[in-house]
């Protein structure tokens, strides 16, 4: 069995992991992690190593720049580039829209910046299908957006491993509801991984899953998606109150329901699902205190 080496970064109260698999006169390494993760990294910032995205959001990028820098090659989506290159935007996005929707921690703004490490371009953009040739390791590249437009998995169908990233999410990570940018691509995504029959599955924010329980978490994750769907066409169907409060209190009802805290990735989960609502003045003037994707 190929080597498998997790690396751990704890940030906020929670976690992000990032992997390094053995490949024979290569270093694969999957994301980076945060960027106080460096020191554990520094053996490998050479040009053995290949590092492949799951996708772009700050806290799996934070070595991205620094092994690059030292010869080390990043492969990514380019449908996230934009996360990769512009922090600013990125902040926003992810967190700063939605200062006034919930309590953002105190901490947040600055582990982010510290965290993420800095812009970097890939030097290789990754398509749905492609084939790597890495050391002795193939690995296939299967398109899962959902939780970001770019994100992808990697499949080392010899050793009957997945790499996840942050595509699958079951009921949510912690204590926070599954977050995702657009419902649609998010439940296809899900399909598709239902079809897969591996050994072990390799997430970003939990521990390793028996493959067996691949199609069962992927059910749950489309579970899920659909219930907050109806509670958001319930909620704005009978919704009389301000535009600016709407996001906070449809927030609020949809994690209540779901038994979850409020927070950042809940605003993306539940905008996302608004937008099919766009014809209701009252959804298309929320939408215009908020940064579009």
């Amino acid at each position: 069995m190929r080597e498998i080496v997790e690396y751990r970064c704890p940030y906020l109260g929670i976690y992000v992991n990032s992997y390094r698999v053995a490949a024979e006169g290569k270093t694969l390494l999957l994301d980076s992690g945060l960027a106080c993760g460096r020191e554990r990294l520094a053996p490998f910032a050479n040009a053995d190593t290949v590092l492949l995205s799951t996708h772009g959001h700050w806290d799996h990028i934070g070595n991205h720049r620094f092994l690059q820098s030292h010869g080390a090659k990043v492969y990514a989506s380019a449908a996230d580039a934009r996360y990769f290159s512009h922090f600013g935007w990125h902040w926003d996005i992810q967190f700063g829209q939605f200062a006034k929707d919930y309590a953002l921690p105190p901490a947040r703004k600055e582990t982010f910046f510290r965290e993420a490490g800095e812009p970097v371009k890939p030097d290789e953009y990754l398509a749905d299908g492609d084939i790597l040739k890495i050391g002795n390791c193939t690995v296939e590249v299967l398109a899962t957006p959902g939780h970001s437009d770019g994100s992808v998995c990697f499949l080392l169908a010899d050793e009957g491993v997945l790499f996840t990233g942050d595509t699958l999410m079951g009921d949510g990570f912690f204590s926070g509801i599954p977050q995702y940018t657009n419902p649609i691509a998010y439940k296809s995504s899900m399909e598709k991984l239902m079809g897969l029959k591996v050994k072990t599955v390799y997430c970003d924010h939990n521990d390793p899953i028996p493959g067996e329980h691949l199609a069962r978490k992927a059910q749950n994750g489309i579970a899920c998606a659909e219930r907050i769907e109806k509670t958001v066409d319930a909620f704005v169907a009978g919704y009389r109150g301000k535009p600016e409060a709407l996001l906070q209190e449809l927030v609020q009802r949809v994690c209540a329901l779901e038994g979850k805290k409020a927070g950042g990735g809940a605003c993306i989960t539940v905008l996302a699902h608004l937008r099919k609502h766009m014809d209701q003045p009252v959804v298309k003037t929320c939408f215009l205190t908020h940064t579009p994707l």
